[in-house]
């Protein structure tokens, strides 16, 4: 079984109207706006993986979701993947330095927009 690593969008549903929306810098009601929250092309790939090598980049976190933001606080450096791939890492894990940084500029960015899950399997 593979390991696999989700981004997903947090909304809640305002009970009185049965529409979702997210809360805003003072924790008001905003109403959910899709195209706001629209991923760029370049970081739709990043959405859905698999891979053992993401086990790497939940070092640290509890249990099997966090926000974007704390995926982010977390975030190796590629030293630290590198040294945990061991001497073939980039053959075993076809995982490259370049790779790891799109991946973290993908998750600056669902960060930025506060509202995403990242979530995973064991």
């Amino acid at each position: 079984m593979g390991f696999d690593l989700t981004i997903s969008l947090d909304l809640q549903i305002n009970p009185y109207t049965g529409l979702p929306f997210v809360y805003g810098p003072n924790n008001e009601r905003l109403p959910y706006v899709p195209s706001e929250f629209e991923v760029p092309l370049k970081y739709r790939k990043w959405v859905q993986q698999r891979g053992s090598v993401f086990h790497f980049y939940i070092r640290g976190q509890q249990g099997y979701m966090t926000s974007a933001e704390n995926f982010l606080d977390d975030f190796p450096d590629w030293a630290d993947v590198w040294n945990e791939m061991g001497p073939d890492g980039e053959d075993e894990y076809d995982w490259t330095e370049d790779e790891h940084y799109e991946f973290k500029e993908a998750i600056e960015w669902f960060a930025a927009k506060i509202h995403f899950i990242v979530s995973w399997s064991y």
